[in-house]
């Protein structure tokens, strides 16, 4: 690069038509054959966009004349809302910085309208043929690979190994058939042209009209999307409870069929939902969330809904061409219960019986409190598509919905010019990847990351069913040995006690203490307060943080608590947890604000009778205060008193401001000289280093397997510029071990993140994550670029 800096191969290029912020998914976009297509990557990070007035996107979702919001509106129907008609309207997608060579493919699961809808079985992709001399990167799957032990994969050697102890691929396939088939495009008959059926027809309703629309004898089809449990509080008579996950209710492809088979058990709700096919051209669909004021505001994730949920479902409507009106409700069930004239038609506690079951009685299943055994069952879904947990919690398991129509991109890995001497600085799996064509780099990046995120989305669903059937003969959901007791300074085994390490129940149970609902904390390696907050509530010694220690297996104790950014209501166990683990030392990966939303609250200035936290100092850190080149602000430093008990400990945050959310820094050096100063701040009888940015897994896990992998390569390297000195080693098995790893095949990168993923699910979250790791240690290894 032409700045010396290698990182800026990642950072988003608006002359180049980059978009730094997608559009909301339910246009389901996608680009044409012919050009690169960049996937929208749906995380818990994404849960409550909020679409800022002055974004190019806002004009497309707001009415012409107010915007989208008219509140005080009087009249019955307000503002059509106004969506794009053509192709043309829409901003493109591109594959940021893809190199010349790069692969061109389209996304299988997006859909322009007018363009190709999206196979309903991804297709098969044939692995790239190598080149002369290069190593086979996309081998065959032998058919006994499921039953060998399972490690990170092997550049030179021509099997396949999987990561961790849940990466099943089916015996015979290609390992392409994974992350890349789906990409490529299926011709198919072009499906109808969704904004264009909606424009002009979706519109917003009053809550007075809604009871006026119900008063009158026309059809009236309510379709209430709450969750469960808000809609049995109360709810309108003879509405029909849609709980899906919003992105299915924004995608197009997903259609009412499909939403009424797998989301509506058979009986009198699905009946009711079904008369929308005999509703003449005077009816109503009318769709209602908690509180949606705006087309375009995504809702609170926790109360389900927001604009484009609403009108992504009406959209289905208008795609099978329903003759009569399809509204949203302004305001939500909130505006409806607020009106007098509105109690006779509002119905409570219906459903309280349905949601008293609870799990069996078994020793080895916890039972969470207030959950129904559906919140823990996988629905039978239809062949041709992939099982999805259709139910409020394991809905949102993201890997069910992004590998079933195989988004994972494919970035391109460059590290700028390399001397001979900086490579001979590099272990011998960082050469053999940098002596690969630039394109099969990436596509190799992209693979290994596929199977990461294939093992957990199947560890995951076999969580799910131990819990749901106390299934224990199930390999799919155990942990493995080099995962487990990620405090202990050596590997040991997991306990055979009958004890569950992969249950998510305690963080089920504690759902208002987490931030995203979609993001739980494991049983084996979840942070617990000595003490219950609480004492009549044994649970709220719970906090949403894990202990993740990467390459304990290999010798290098280095543990971390990942933790999300805490809310007000969990500042309180936040700090007792830095206070019971003598943590000194905070890295805050995020800034408090983002794109116009709330990322972290301030929880550094905080008050309760217990524990008090106070600045003592706060200063700017440049990069020349980092020691590097240049006087831009990139950090934040503050000193914290916390007192407790009347004792008072010091406690520095660290803050990094360049890490936009859901993507990569300019560059790595600055993320590097940053925990090397974090890391001079912790002294040798701290605890450990607390890693948060908002959800605690995409930021955070790629500083923490940054910092961990490059601290021991560095000791490895160590070790052996001693062993060539002459340097006398105690133990000559030390050596060895470190020629073996230094000299080795092993990809310790993906070694070490298939570790973190049974610690903490998630960290780590996108592809563009996974090869800022490589890229960082690499310049941690060899040096500056040029």
């Amino acid at each position: 690069m032409a700045d010396g800096r290698p990182g800026r191969a990642f950072a988003a290029d608006p002359s180049r038509g980059e978009q730094t912020n997608g559009p909301p998914d339910y246009f389901t976009l996608s680009v044409a054959p012919e050009a690169p297509a960049a996937a929208a990557e749906a995380s818990p990070e994404r849960a409550e966009p909020v679409v800022p007035a002055d974004h190019p996107w806002a004009a497309m979702l707001a009415p012409p004349a107010l915007g989208g919001r008219t509140p005080n509106a009087p009249a019955l129907l307000r503002t059509p809302l106004t969506l794009p008609r053509t192709p043309g309207d829409v901003p493109p997608a591109t594959q940021a910085h893809a190199p010349k060579d790069a692969p061109r493919a389209s996304s299988a699961f997006l859909g322009v309208p007018g363009m190709p809808a999206a196979p309903t079985a991804p297709p098969t992709l044939e692995a790239p043929r190598p080149s002369p001399g290069v190593p086979r990167l996309f081998p065959k799957v032998p058919h006994e690979a499921e039953k060998r032990p399972n490690s990170a994969p092997n550049l030179s050697v021509p099997t396949l190994r999987l990561p961790g102890q849940c990466g099943a691929v089916p015996s015979g396939a290609a390992l392409p058939q994974g992350a890349l088939a789906a990409r490529r495009p299926q011709m198919r008959t072009p499906s109808p042209n969704i904004p264009e059926l909606a424009s002009g027809r979706i519109q917003s309703l009053t809550a007075a009209a809604l009871v006026e629309r119900l008063q009158a004898e026309d059809p009236v089809l309510v379709v209430d999307i709450r969750p469960a449990t808000a809609f049995g509080r109360g709810h309108i008579r003879d509405s029909v409870n849609l709980c899906a996950p919003s992105t299915l209710l924004k995608r197009k492809e997903f259609t009412l069929e499909r939403l009424e088979t797998q989301m509506l058990d058979p009986g009198a709700e699905r009946e009711r939902f079904a008369t929308w096919r005999t509703h003449p051209a005077n009816a109503w669909v009318i769709a209602l969330d908690t509180d949606a004021v705006s087309a375009t505001s995504m809702g609170r994730s926790t109360s389900g809904g927001g604009g484009p949920c609403l009108v992504g479902l009406l959209c289905k409507f208008a795609q099978e061409a329903y003759p009569g009106h399809l509204c949203w409700l302004h305001g939500g069930f909130t505006a409806f219960q607020a009106l007098i004239n509105a109690k006779p038609y509002i119905v409570r506690d219906e459903v309280q019986a349905v949601r008293a079951q609870s799990l069996p009685v078994s020793p080895e299943i916890v039972r969470p409190r207030g959950l129904s055994l559906e919140a823990f069952r996988l629905p039978t879904c239809d062949a041709q598509a992939p099982a999805q947990a259709a139910n409020p919690f394991f809905d949102n398991i993201r890997q069910n919905l992004e590998l079933s129509c195989g988004i994972t991109d494919v970035v391109p890995l460059e590290p700028g010019e390399l001397s001979e001497a900086q490579k001979a600085r590099l272990p011998a799996f960082l050469q053999s990847l940098l002596a690969l064509p630039s394109k099969k780099r990436a596509e190799h990046l992209a693979e290994l990351f596929f199977r990461i995120e294939k093992s957990e989305q199947e560890r995951l669903q076999g969580v799910m069913r131990r819990h749901s059937h106390g299934d224990a003969r199930s390999d799919i959901a155990q942990l493995s040995a080099r995962a487990a007791h990620p405090q202990s300074p050596t590997e040991r085994e997991v306990p055979q006690d009958g004890a569950f390490p992969l249950s998510i129940t305690a963080a089920l149970e504690r759902g208002m203490d987490n931030r995203y609902r979609n993001l739980w904390t494991f049983e084996h390696s979840r942070v617990k307060l000595s003490h219950p907050l609480d004492p009549n509530d044994p649970g709220s010694n719970y906090v949403n943080a894990s202990f993740v220690n990467p390459l304990r297996h290999r010798g290098s104790h280095r543990v971390s608590i990942a933790t999300q950014a805490p809310l007000p209501v969990t500042f309180l166990a936040f700090w007792e947890a830095i206070w019971e683990q003598n943590t000194h030392v905070i890295v805050m990966l995020a800034r408090e604000f983002e794109a116009g939303r709330l990322q972290c609250h301030n929880y550094w200035t905080f008050a309760s009778p217990k524990l008090s936290v106070e600045v003592e100092r706060e200063e700017t850190l440049t990069r020349a205060d980092l020691g590097l080149t240049g006087d831009t602000n990139i950090a934040m430093h503050r000193v914290l008193l916390v007192r407790r008990g009347g004792a008072t400990r010091r406690v520095h945050q660290f803050q990094y401001l360049n890490w936009p959310d859901h993507s990569v820094p300019d560059s790595a050096d600055e993320l590097l000289a940053l925990s090397a100063r974090a890391d001079a701040a912790r002294g040798a009888q701290d605890g450990p280093i607390v890693v948060h940015c908002s959800a605690g897994i995409g930021r955070t896990g790629t500083q923490i397997i940054i910092d961990a992998v490059v601290h021991y390569l560095r000791r490895v390297q160590a070790r052996l510029d001693a062993a060539e000195q002459g340097a006398a080693d105690r133990d000559a098995s030390n050596v060895r071990e470190a020629r073996d790893v230094w000299y080795g095949s092993t990809d310790i990168i993906f070694e070490a993140l298939s570790v973190m993923r049974e610690q903490r699910m998630s960290v780590v979250q996108t592809v563009r994550q996974y090869v800022f790791i490589y890229l960082a240690v690499i310049h941690a290894l060899a040096g500056s670029c040029t």
